[in-house]
């Protein structure tokens, strides 16, 4: 009987040092899944063309613990050189790299701030632009090394710019757009923002041809085709700046748009901005043929001014073909003058083939 019980105790307590063995392997293969990863999500590595960088980013593990979309910082390991379409891009070790955590249509981001400490610098020139060495720099989302946008505000100085020299032309500018963005509002090759005049400084700038721009009220935006064309676009709508002084006139011609040969060349055409004319002089040239929106600028989702009654009658003014719209295709909208004084913009149904041929199927002539 005693043997019986020394076996039973025998096989009990083997049982036991089983189940223990079996319980250290499971927590040793969750510590080691744990640790990898805790690896994984604390040092994320991105990618630039053909070249990896290995990031060290505790905030990227809380912010997927917490489920937070959006960007997280990293430090990156070891000193790199990325090689991109427009130049160098040197980063030392423990610079901090912006990324996203989940897609977000952007990739990675190096801030102005790692310039001015001198983490990183760069060689860049665009279109024979020499960019500031000081610049916030966007990645795309693939990591492919190739830059969609660079701004040049300062740290802590939003919307400031600096001067760059664009075909010897010094111009305060504010956002470079670096690839084309069809049936978008920056559909150029290369795109810069909030162009100005530097302050302080008064002077007009004079295209080839002897077309004189004042270069000191205006406030816009440079879009450069490669090859073809420029084009100079006022930031304001309903009160543009590009205001031109063509060869043997005395007077200025109020543009909202201009377009010229590259390298500040010959005027080639532009879109004249026609003054709303006073109330008192109103001539009815259309009548609706619907309720129409009148807007306060040629978009979709514009603010509305007030909803035409069919049949109200309306003086067009001007008319503004929206050349990237979201199904691909043109659409034109006319500015009027209403007999109560409002003025705004309707969009037609037509397209530009159809206008040229006289048609407006939400207007009727009068």
């Amino acid at each position: 009987m005693s043997n019986y019980y020394e076996e039973f105790n025998k096989e009990d307590s083997q049982n036991e040092k089983d189940k223990k063995n079996r319980n250290i392997i499971l927590l040793s293969l969750a510590a080691v899944v744990l640790v990898i990863s805790l690896l994984f999500y604390i040092f994320p590595t991105i990618r630039f063309s053909d070249q990896k960088i290995t990031l060290f980013s505790p905030e990227r593990l809380l912010l997927r613990i917490a489920g937070i979309k959006g960007y997280y910082s990293g430090r990156v390991l070891g000193n790199h050189v990325i090689n991109t379409q427009y130049g160098e891009i040197k980063l030392k070790h423990f610079c901090i790299i912006l990324c996203e955590h989940y897609a977000t249509g952007w990739g990675a981001v190096l801030d102005v701030e790692m310039f001015e400490t001198e983490q990183a610098s760069h060689n860049l020139v665009i279109e024979d632009i020499e960019i500031p060495a000081n610049v916030s720099i966007t990645f795309d989302s693939s990591y492919t090394g190739q830059i969609i946008s660079l701004s040049l505000d300062r740290h802590g100085k939003r919307q400031e710019g600096q001067e760059i020299i664009i075909s010897g032309i010094p111009l305060n500018v504010h956002l470079i757009y670096t690839i084309p963005r069809p049936r978008q509002s920056y559909p150029a090759d290369i795109t810069l923002t909030s162009l100005r005049y530097r302050d302080g400084t008064e002077y007009s700038l004079i295209l080839q041809d002897l077309t004189s721009i004042d270069i000191e009220r205006f406030r816009g935006t440079l879009h450069i085709f490669k090859n073809e064309q420029w084009k100079l676009e006022s930031s304001s709508f309903e009160n543009p700046s590009i205001f031109v002084k063509h060869p043997g006139k005395n007077d200025f011609t109020r543009y909202r748009s201009i377009i010229f040969q590259p390298d500040w060349g010959e005027f080639i055409k532009g879109e004249v901005f026609a003054e709303v004319p006073d109330i008192s002089e109103f001539r009815a040239t259309h009548s609706t043929t619907m309720r129409l929106y009148l807007r306060q600028n040629p978009f979709f989702g514009a603010q509305i001014i007030t909803e035409l009654e069919e049949n109200t009658k309306v003086q067009v003014i001007e008319t503004r073909i929206i050349e990237y719209w979201t199904d691909g295709e043109p659409v034109l909208y006319v500015r009027v003058l209403c007999e109560n004084g409002l003025t705004g913009w309707c969009r037609t149904d037509n397209k530009t083939s159809s206008y040229e041929l006289g048609v407006l199927n939400t207007l009727i002539e009068l």
